[in-house]
């Protein structure tokens, strides 16, 4: 961290006053400029060539926000001309439990020139990646550690114009879950395949001894590591769409975004509804409150189908959404946070003080509920976890700049505030907050704290959620305060760059840092890439994705020169 990163955070304040009214702006405009001031050149300049890949994302938020299972990062780039790869961290799931792992990003190999990647997803222990509109499945990843390379094996799952029943359907995003991966067309339609049981594979010795019996063993060690590798069937779609009256067979709107837990997925649809299947035991997918059907029979806490979402009280055209291991959160159009499912360690951020021995199992929200903790400001990003969840988080002239003069006086400069907050389960160090702590209201994290000036419309943070990990990919001027701790000069060029941060959980190398042990707060991290293999800067990171214990990024494929850097003028 540079020193004026460090004089910037401490003496950079939020206003004393909460009460910042909250602006019907959509999420389209929190990272759009329309003034033509050479201010608005600099933020203009800043999203457009320093972090277009970013700009877009924090626009739609359809796509940037990553979870437990899925943590698919979406279109990537800001242009189909604009080449990139993929490099990931992290080992199999539930691994860093049973042995130390020391990860360092390593490249995977994908099928095919270099192009735009459209979407990322973890499962347990693969990746699926969507690129110009196929699909992808990656395993071996993580495998060789530090030292070793990646020894993934990609596969293609799915072919933009092949076989009969995908002909011609393009994904552009994925989401995994721990038996199925979900797809999203073009053209608003969702695909699933469903994961095929391993089979074991015994081999008897027969009494061989010596070379035979060696053979033997060989193959058969080589016949069970090929068992072990996930296999899909598919692709399918899904027969009807359910609301709580009735069903149809007929798609109600295209479905603009997708995501997806262990054990559930959720479908956002033009329109503003939402979808979910899977389970629905701990109020996941936001149904209410389910009867039973009868006597002496249990009440249906499983869907096939997507089922419509419980929004009545809502109100609000959803955006988006994230689904964590037991939870799901909502993202509507004017930057209010929602969340239902399971709270046993305080991951919906509702600030309820269950005591998660006793209280646990009736910690559960069978609906959406509104976050109060953000209603009076604007989220723009959400992201779930295992047990935790991530919120990036703007006020408008919500801080200021204090800067220090003579005989103690203090000048403040209003500024546009964007932060990090995080909420929930804290033992690995996955909240940021440096004490292992959980968290029932979601708290600012210190270190990805920005002042900007009120007119530079820099990018939402993009967020990432392991199982017990966490990540974050910001845009951030090369000049954060002056020398007394005001705002930078207007004089001077800034350097607008994409910076990744990672924290929590590592023994299984989830966070990339090349040595063993959580990390307790945020932790720039360079990841190698582009033409130049990084360097010291490192490639030019466009996104970051986390699922269960692995960590994603894709990182541009640069031709040539430095790493692409974004410049303003400063004005």
């Amino acid at each position: 961290m540079s020193a004026s990163t460090l004089l910037l955070r401490r003496s950079w304040v939020r206003a004393a006053s909460t009460a910042v009214p909250r602006r019907a702006w959509s999420s389209t405009s929190s990272s759009s400029s329309s003034s033509s001031s050479s201010s608005t050149t600099t933020a203009a300049a800043a999203g457009a060539t320093a972090a277009a890949a970013l700009l877009y994302l924090a626009s739609t938020n359809s796509d940037s926000h990553q979870n437990y299972s899925s943590s698919s990062v979406s279109s990537c780039a800001a242009s189909k001309s604009t080449p990139q790869t993929l490099y990931v961290t992290g080992s199999e799931s539930g691994r860093g439990f049973r042995e130390t792992v020391v990860g360092v990003p390593k490249e995977v190999p994908l099928p095919g020139p270099a192009s735009q990647i459209d979407s990322v997803s973890f499962g347990p222990a693969w990746a699926a990646v969507a690129k110009n509109g196929n699909v992808y499945l990656c395993t071996g990843l993580g495998e060789g550690g530090a030292s070793g390379g990646m020894t993934t094996t990609s596969t293609t799952l799915h072919e933009a114009k092949g076989g009969w029943f995908g002909a011609g359907e393009a994904v552009v995003q994925v989401a995994c879950g721990r038996d199925v991966i979900h797809g999203r067309t073009s053209e608003g339609e969702v695909l699933y395949w469903t994961r095929v049981p391993s089979e074991g594979n015994e081999e008897e010795g027969g009494g061989q001894s010596g070379a035979a019996a060696a053979a033997a063993a060989a193959a058969a060690a080589a016949a069970t590591a090929a068992s072990s590798q996930p296999r899909f069937r598919g692709p399918y779609k899904y027969s009807s769409w359910q609301t709580n009256s009735s069903s149809s067979k007929k798609r109600p709107a295209p479905v603009t975004h997708i995501d997806a837990g262990p054990g559930h997925a959720i479908f956002v649809l033009s329109n503003g509804e939402v979808y979910g299947v899977g389970t629905n035991d701990d109020g996941r997918l936001g149904l209410g409150q389910q009867q039973d059907e009868g006597k002496n029979k249990q009440k249906k806490n499983f869907f096939s189908s997507p089922i419509a979402m419980k929004l009545s009280p809502l109100g609000k055209r959803i955006i988006s959404a994230a689904c964590g291991g037991t939870h799901t959160l909502l993202l509507d159009e004017e930057g209010g946070a929602w969340s239902c499912g399971a709270d046993p360690w305080y991951q919906l951020a509702q600030g309820e003080t269950w005591k998660v021995t006793k209280d646990r199992p009736d910690a559960i929200y069978w609906e959406p509920k509104k976050i109060r903790a953000f209603e009076d400001v604007h989220v723009g990003a959400i992201a779930a976890g295992g047990n935790h969840s991530l919120f990036s988080v703007v006020v408008e002239e919500g801080g200021y700049w204090m800067e220090k003069g003579n005989f103690g006086k203090t000048a403040k400069t209003p500024a546009r505030v964007v932060e990090v907050w995080a909420s929930g389960f804290g033992q690995f160090g996955q909240l940021g907050d440096r004490v292992y702590v959980h968290l029932s209201v979601a708290k600012q994290i210190k270190e990805l704290g920005l002042l900007t000036f009120p007119e530079v419309r820099l990018p939402v943070p993009v967020l990432g959620c392991g199982e017990n990990h966490s990540a974050a990919l910001l845009v951030e001027p090369s000049v954060k305060a002056n020398s007394s701790g005001g705002p930078p000069s207007k004089e001077i060029e800034l350097i607008y760059k994409p910076r990744v941060y990672v924290w929590g959980h590592n023994l299984g190398g989830q966070c990339g840092t090349g040595k063993a042990g959580n990390v307790a707060k945020p932790v720039l991290l360079v990841v190698p890439g582009g033409g130049s293999e990084g360097g010291k800067e490192g490639g030019r990171v466009e996104g970051v994705v986390c699922g269960y214990d692995y960590t994603g990024f894709v990182v541009r494929v640069e031709e040539g020169g430095k790493e692409g850097e974004g410049r303003g003028d400063g004005k």
